[in-house]
């Protein structure tokens, strides 16, 4: 809610008092001319009137202006009533005694209705229950988070997190996406992107070693070509996205389209990296995923857990509604090459930091392609 112009704020409050003292000061100067002053002087008593009341940014004020002007008229000391009107309204001195503004029913019916016309546009309902492609990826997300939560120790809160991931892809949002606002877009972008972000965080934040231990450096000469061979199994036309071409005949995009996915393609490869191949540090070291976890220990262990992290990384993908460019067969290939290859990486290296150049390398064509995309002016969105 917005208060009346001036209200409630000390400028106003002195302008105000400013404009009562100059009518007090006006009035006393009348006093001393004698009780016989002319018609003209009295003429001027409401213009000055007329003034306060226009400085005045309420009624309450006017209406005290007024009151002074009937007090002059009968003879009252001058500037004695402006003075009780004034402190009332402005709080000065005495204290602010008014009461707090009422909410506005009709900014809160306004702000409802935007969210429901963002749910509207967002979700629906015909897309549940799940397919069988979607409810099978559920299952191969859900059977690892049981094997992290065997884990004991941190590796509880990533499970959890991850279940609360599934749920957050499982839900109707609607496609396709093209027609879809900025917000509806952004929301279900953050919603596929901050939960592997937040486990990766808290795992650098409680200092586990399967987080924070880097390799050594030619480890991420490793991670270049690790990336550069995920880029050509991708299959994307390099030349085409440099010359542009490949932007031009896919078309633009709106412009909080284009940053949500740029977003997700440059964040989401620090939260997968942790969530899903740093828990293989941990089962090989026998500690568990987190302080105090059991863990499995031994090799064994770790490669089992491994095998369904990397299940878990592929079906994650095709969680969310949608084809998202993911129904070729090249693309499934390219998506266990990567789960493969990063997860060897973490393994042969002892950190996740080089599997991450690798992810991030593997990422950057899809951010430069979705800038291409990007287009400036785009539709009003609710």
């Amino acid at each position: 809610m917005t208060s009346a112009p001036g209200r409630g704020t000390a400028a106003g409050a002195a302008a105000d008092a400013g404009s009562m003292a100059d009518a007090g000061a006006t009035q006393s100067t009348g006093a001393t001319r004698g009780a016989g002053a002319s018609a003209d002087a009295r003429a001027t008593a409401p213009t000055g009137a007329a003034r306060d009341a226009g400085a005045a940014p309420a009624t309450a004020d006017a209406g005290a202006t007024r009151a002074n002007g009937a007090a002059r008229d009968a003879g009252a000391v001058p500037g004695t009533a402006d003075a009780s009107p004034v402190t009332a309204d402005t709080g000065l001195d005495t204290g602010d005694t008014r009461s707090a503004p009422a909410p506005d029913p009709a900014a809160a019916g306004a702000v409802g209705a935007r969210l429901r016309r963002l749910a509207a546009g967002s979700f629906d309902r015909s897309a549940w229950p799940l397919d069988r492609e979607r409810t099978t990826a559920a299952a191969c997300v859900i059977a690892f988070c049981a094997a992290l939560f065997a884990q004991g120790g941190a590796a509880r809160w990533v499970a959890a997190a991850l279940v609360l991931d599934v749920l957050l892809a499982a839900l109707p949002w609607r496609t396709p996406r093209a027609g879809r606002s900025g917000p509806s877009f952004w929301a279900e972008t953050l919603c596929g992107i901050a939960v592997p972000a937040g486990a990766g965080v808290a795992a650098l934040m409680g200092g586990l070693a399967w987080g924070t231990e880097a390799a050594d450096w030619w480890w991420y000469v490793v991670a270049v070509g690790v990336g550069a061979v995920l880029v050509l199994t991708g299959g994307m036309n390099l030349k085409a996205l440099v010359s542009g071409d490949l932007a031009f005949v896919y078309g633009p995009t709106p412009r909080s389209h284009a940053l949500a996915r740029v977003t997700a393609s440059t964040v989401s490869p620090l939260g997968e990296e942790l969530v899903f191949r740093g828990v293989v540090l941990a089962s090989a070291a026998g500690v568990g995923a987190g302080v105090g976890g059991t863990g499995s220990g031994g090799t064994g262990g770790a490669w089992s857990l491994g095998l369904l992290a990397a299940i878990a990384f592929v079906a994650r993908h095709h969680l969310p509604a949608g084809q998202n460019r993911r129904g070729s067969s090249r693309a499934l290939l390219a998506e266990i090459t990567a789960a493969g290859l990063l997860l060897a990486l973490v393994a042969a290296s002892g950190s996740v930091w080089p599997a991450l150049l690798a992810h991030a390398l593997n990422n950057a064509p899809s951010v430069v392609f979705e800038l291409q995309r990007e287009r400036p002016a785009e539709r009003k969105e609710p």
